[in-house]
């Protein structure tokens, strides 16, 4: 059931980024999207901004509704996104760590939030 659950979510995500910008499974349950900062609002998915991105995400993710083999037949999915920026002279190893330490700051808040620092 959890692999349903990932690809679901993965497929979300893809579904909220503009085309150029990228997801990757970064760990069991853990994705990171790089969010390239260009103004062009390409495909029509939305606004650029890695905090709009980030909130689309959410929004996306928490509206699925995944079909499973369980009495109630379907399981509510919750996302906690950590969102920061490349800093000018900065590594991305650096801002992957700041991003999930944002994540881990939105899960020990109560999860299915959007931390951004």
């Amino acid at each position: 059931m959890g692999d349903v659950v990932i690809k679901a979510v993965a497929d979300s995500l893809r579904a909220s980024l503009r085309q150029g910008d990228l997801v990757c499974r970064y760990g069991g349950e853990e994705f990171v999207v790089l969010v390239l900062n260009r103004a062009a609002e390409a495909n029509g998915v939305g606004a650029s901004t890695p905090l709009a991105v980030a909130e689309r995400i959410h929004a996306r993710v928490r509206g699925l509704s995944i079909p499973i083999d369980h009495p109630d037949g379907r399981i509510q999915v919750t996302v906690s996104v950590g969102v920061t920026d490349l800093r000018p002279g900065e590594t991305i190893e650096h801002a992957i760590h700041r991003a999930d330490e944002l994540l881990y700051e939105a899960k020990r808040g109560g999860r299915d939030w959007v931390m951004q620092g």
